[in-house]
């Protein structure tokens, strides 16, 4: 029986090189001369540290921007709970395009939408 797998994979190399063009900018921008920033990857996990929240900021959205340019796309997250799907992303549109992308797949299966938080 012929079969096959849908799946969403991340690019672990782009997201390297991400990581190093987002470091070789955060060494050279004069705000964050002297304080500690740094992007690392740890597994599959990003660490970012900074000063403070502001600067963590910075770095964060730098950081996007570079995942951005390497075609590495990070604004919805989905994790499995049992038999459920729960997405998150930082934008309630994001989530509606996501909402919008499944109601338009055809699935025969019924599917419902529940608990949308902000």
């Amino acid at each position: 029986m012929p079969t096959f797998d849908i799946v969403s994979r991340t690019n672990i190399a782009e997201v390297d090189n991400a990581v190093q063009s987002a470091t070789r900018e955060i060494g050279t921008r004069y705000d964050f001369k002297g304080g500690i920033c740094a992007v690392e990857r740890v597994d599959e996990t990003l660490v970012i540290h900074a000063d403070d929240d502001f600067k963590l900021k910075q770095v964060h959205d730098l950081l996007l921007g570079h995942m951005a340019k390497r075609k590495v796309n990070l604004k919805v997250q989905v994790a499995i709970q049992g038999d459920e799907l729960r997405a998150s992303a930082k934008k309630r549109d994001d989530l509606q395009a996501v909402i919008a992308l499944v109601k338009g797949l055809k699935i025969d299966h019924p599917l419902q939408f529940v608990n949308m938080r902000d």
